[in-house]
């Protein structure tokens, strides 16, 4: 059985919670021991990171954040955190996003490969999507930013400007996180399969919501989602047993496909145009006997004959 591991968005939302803490604690005039709250979360934070070797960007720019918070505020008796401690709160975190982003590594991704296995990683879709929610990230970092800015300048306002509002923005955020991964990629495919697809008139497929499931919670793992597997993984299943099918293509049925040509104006088969074996006992009407969907499929019969020699087939 595989070990239960907590979700990404939980590991998302604790990150932020030594910064929970200091905006809880600077509201109430408590500012430095907010920040000393807040370094010894991201200290714990950074500690079981490192050991369990998965570190994370996000931890590490909030324990330097406090670090310098501590150290100009605490040792060097400075007001530079107390007069701008919002603008530079969500500086840091805008710097943190728009960093990861033009580095191509947004900060989303590290979160995010905790859930996905492996070979998921770099898939292009993968990383378009965590590029998405870390862009929508930055922005609301950066309105954070200048609206504390701008509650320097209104002070008459800062309670609008500076908690009001960049709370209420990081709502969406949060949503985005937990809801724009499960759709976008399903999005994405299937609207990229239905325009491939788009003359034969099919409908664009449905994609599971939720992670792959781990490979030891299956009986029976097949590769390839030709016919022949998914046949052999439809009867696998069901005689009771769990199967999983693996594709590296797109799409499923093998040389039951098609592929196109000339700037996508030429459709070919792959392979199959035609099926034998679908007499009252042949082979191929068993097997749909056999799953329990014969009446669900409708042939027609093709127009051409073999000509061999003599022999004259339709």
């Amino acid at each position: 059985m595989s070990k239960r591991r907590i979700p990404s968005t939980v590991w998302a939302f604790i990150a932020f919670v030594p910064w929970i803490a200091y905006w809880v604690l600077a509201g109430t005039g408590r500012v430095l021991p907010g920040a000393i709250a807040a370094f010894i979360g991201a200290l714990g934070l950074n500690l079981y990171r490192l050991r369990t070797g998965n570190p994370k960007l996000m931890d590490g720019v909030t324990l330097a954040f406090f670090a310098l918070h501590i150290l100009f505020t605490g040792v060097l008796g400075s007001k530079l955190f107390l007069t701008y401690g919002g603008v530079l709160v969500y500086l840091a975190l805008a710097l943190m996003a728009w960093g990861s982003l033009a580095a191509r590594t947004p900060f989303t991704y590290q979160y995010a490969r905790d859930d996905w296995p492996r070979e998921y990683w770099h898939h292009p879709l993968f990383h378009r999507t965590n590029e998405i929610i870390t862009l929508i990230w930055a922005v609301i970092f950066t309105l954070g930013m200048v609206l504390n800015a701008a509650a320097l300048v209104w002070p008459a306002h800062k309670i609008i400007l500076a908690t009001v509002i960049p709370h209420i923005l990081l709502i969406p955020g949060v949503l985005l996180s937990l809801y724009f991964p499960r759709w976008f990629p399903r999005y994405a495919l299937a609207r990229a399969i239905e325009r491939r697809d788009r003359p034969f008139g099919w409908r664009p497929p449905r994609f599971p919501q939720e992670p792959p499931a781990a490979s030891d919670e299956f009986d029976v793992i097949v590769i390839g989602a030709g016919m022949g597997g998914l046949t052999a993984a439809a009867l696998l299943a069901k005689r009771g047993l769990k199967a999983l099918v693996v594709e590296q293509a797109h799409y499923v049925g093998g040389f039951c496909a098609h592929f196109r040509r000339l700037h996508r104006r030429y459709t070919f088969d792959i392979g199959v145009h035609d099926i034998s074996g679908l007499g009252p006992r042949g082979p191929v009407r068993h097997l749909l006997r056999e799953l329990g969907i014969e009446s669900r499929l409708e042939f027609v019969r093709m127009p051409h004959e073999y000509i061999l020699g003599d022999l004259r087939l339709r």
